[in-house]
């Protein structure tokens, strides 16, 4: 079941779920069951009961009422701690930030899920994953210096240079497209545009047909007016 107040993102999948099974009167008198139980315990009003989520991109907890909403990226999580609930004691799962905070929830099979998080989701090797795929996100997206910064972090000083490389690159194609005869122009229409005025002018390029065919494109793609399409039919038919 999906989370009843947070909204999935795009690609973001639920993997498991853990919803306070509480008796009645466990949940009336503020406490959590040592078997069954996921709350917040809050500062003068006890235990909030909810669930906490597992998706592929964050842990999530809510309350059942949504008055408590808390989300928290793999990405900002160094690291977790749990203890499994018993007979005296519920469980509970302490999560590191990499900020330094701590966040603690109550759950019954804490030391089990910690274990399961710090394995699947928080080994050095699952952070190096997801960090890659974080910067191969960002180039695709075209923001460079973000993949830069990240490569970077994780010691991949080449895939940085690659990145560079392709930032330049880019940059030169992009100033070479928008260059015609000197002039600097606003798009690739435009340079066909001239292309086609020059043409007519010099009596060179292509055939008259091709010429014309340029011309009616254009036309149709609004590029130029009517009055402009006569005009330059005229001096391509001479």
């Amino acid at each position: 079941m999906p989370p009843k107040f947070t909204r999935v993102q795009v690609g973001e999948k639920v993997i498991s779920e853990y919803q306070d099974k509480s008796a009645w009167l466990t949940r009336k008198m503020g406490v959590t069951s040592e078997k069954s139980g996921v709350s917040k315990i809050v500062l003068g009003i006890g235990a909030i009961h909810g669930s906490i989520f597992l998706t592929n991109s964050r842990l999530i907890f809510e309350s059942f009422d949504g008055d408590i909403v808390e989300s928290h990226p793999h990405e900002n999580i160094e690291r977790t701690k749990g203890k499994d609930g018993g007979f005296t004691a519920p469980g509970n799962l302490n999560i590191f930030k990499t900020n330094g905070n701590v966040v603690e929830y109550v759950l019954y099979c804490g030391q089990k899920f910690s274990s399961y998080l710090n394995q699947h989701f928080y080994s050095s090797q699952a952070i190096l994953s997801r960090k890659i795929n974080l910067a191969q996100e960002r180039e695709k997206h075209l923001d460079y210096e973000g993949a830069i910064q990240i490569y970077e972090s994780i010691g991949k000083p080449h895939e940085a240079a690659r990145i560079r490389k392709l930032r330049a690159d880019r940059g030169a194609v992009k100033v070479d497209q928008t260059v015609v005869h000197g002039n600097y122009v606003d798009d690739r229409d435009t340079i066909v545009k001239d292309s086609v005025i020059n043409r007519s002018n010099v009596g060179g390029g292509s055939s008259k047909m091709q010429e014309l065919k340029d011309l009616t494109e254009m036309k149709e793609k609004g590029l130029i007016s009517k009055e402009e399409y006569e005009k330059m039919k005229q001096e391509i038919i001479g």
